[in-house]
């Protein structure tokens, strides 16, 4: 056990008084590949939008260069390539592993190009397909990036009081606001709000939705409702289920 631990030390005063004597002719010895090659790379962390395969084959590169040879600032320089990288570490730990901690971007909605979007309006790649699916989608103009996202916050508030959460939110090129709705249990419609008063308009309808819903002809769903009226607003509904004529009778037995 003592002869261990001393070889540890040995080895550690060895790498400091490399390191700071600058001794050239240890250094080169010790970033020759084959002295401490680089047999395992560990990634912390859980990642949504970056898949391994992209982070393999991003560090591929660097890895035959040993764990003294590899170029840490180059190698992470490549990761922070990566769209959806926000921060990136790369660690040697002897002997043989080096381990790899990267940061994601944090997308709050997805775009109709495929882009994702973080809270400050900034945009990146996924690179693992259908990761974002559950995000509200946005479809605009991106240079209308900051305007959309603080009027989806703002319509969110307003419709979470209805339990009703948005999907999609549609910013026309001539200004017009659509919403699609989902109210939780997989029934969507939507939401035509104009380019002005949007709030005042949704306020209005949102008042009225419980009591339209409980009145609600049976097996019809709301397709969706337009506010673009002076005085109410006008709603389309699927048509109800037609029972089927001459259906057989149910015969029962107790």
């Amino acid at each position: 056990m003592k002869l261990k631990l001393r070889t540890k030390l040995v080895a550690v005063g060895i790498l400091a008084i490399a390191a700071v004597s600058g001794d050239i002719a240890l250094w080169r010895w010790l970033k020759q590949a084959d002295q401490f090659p680089i047999l395992s790379v560990k990634v912390a962390g859980h990642y949504d939008y970056i898949g391994a395969p992209l982070l393999q084959q991003t560090l591929a590169p660097y890895m035959s260069e040993g764990l003294f040879g590899i170029d840490k600032k180059v190698a992470r320089k490549a990761l922070l390539q990566i769209s959806a990288v926000q921060s990136a570490s790369i660690i040697r730990v002897l002997p043989y592993t080096v381990l790899v901690t990267v940061q994601e971007r944090k997308a709050v909605v997805r775009w109709n190009d495929g882009t994702l979007m973080t809270a400050k309006g900034e945009f990146f790649t996924p690179s693992v397909a259908h990761s974002a699916d559950n995000l509200p989608l946005f479809v605009g103009q991106q240079s209308n990036q900051q305007e959309m996202l603080s009027q989806f916050y703002q319509f969110q508030k307003q419709l979470a009081k209805q339990g009703l959460s948005i999907s999609t939110l549609w910013l026309t090129d001539t200004g017009s606001w659509r919403l699609q709705v989902t109210d939780g249990a997989a029934n969507n419609f939507w939401i035509y709000l104009g380019a002005a008063k949007m709030h005042d308009l949704l306020d209005g309808f949102l008042t009225a939705y419980p009591v339209m819903m409980a009145n609600a002809t049976p097996s019809t769903t709301l397709i969706y409702v337009d506010l673009r009226y002076h005085n109410g607003f006008a709603a389309k509904w699927t048509l109800p289920v037609k029972k089927a004529k001459n259906a057989p009778a149910t015969v029962s037995s107790s």
